[in-house]
């Protein structure tokens, strides 16, 4: 499913939290290098885990995993939401956000005789591409959350609650 919006997940691993940053930190390439070979990048600390799918080209609107493990009595807790790259997400939002007062304002005004109707056309267009940009990218992204969470288990024998 196609989903802009964030998904809360929660995963139980049967290792200390040291030990899952330690397997994690191992795991994963690094997401300044465009040449890593690793399937999956990011980051792995004490305080924050944050893993995308290593692809070869750019997808703003791409899935990535944001958050922390916690230590249980039974070994360790991943809390954390899959999604978007928050620059992206509030930038986007603000674009749509400005087209659309834009073409409400255009609207009032040729209402009121004062513009050309085709100005509707183009901020539509506008508003039509900045649509199809996102459902695209978020399309190219639709599996990602499972590859995620397969890259979980395998590397962190992690279940994942919910």
């Amino acid at each position: 499913m196609i989903s802009i919006l964030p998904r809360h997940a929660e995963f139980h691993v049967p290792f200390s939290r040291a030990e899952c940053v330690s397997r994690l930190q191992e795991s994963l390439g690094s997401s300044f290098n465009p040449f890593s070979s690793n399937r999956f990048v990011g980051s792995a600390s004490a305080w924050r885990v944050s893993v995308r799918k290593n692809i070869s080209y750019r997808n703003s609107w791409q899935t990535v995993f944001v958050g922390h493990a916690e230590e249980t009595d039974i070994g360790s807790t991943l809390f954390g939401t899959f999604r978007m790259n928050l620059f992206v997400a509030i930038f986007t939002l603000c674009w749509m956000g400005i087209v659309g007062l834009v073409w409400l304002a255009w609207f009032f005004s040729v209402v009121a005789g004062d513009a050309d109707p085709v100005g509707l056309l183009m901020i539509s267009g506008m508003f039509v591409f900045a649509n199809a940009l996102v459902v695209f990218g978020r399309y190219l992204a639709r599996c990602e959350k499972h590859e995620i969470a397969a890259f979980f288990h395998e590397v962190l024998g992690a279940t994942e609650v919910r």
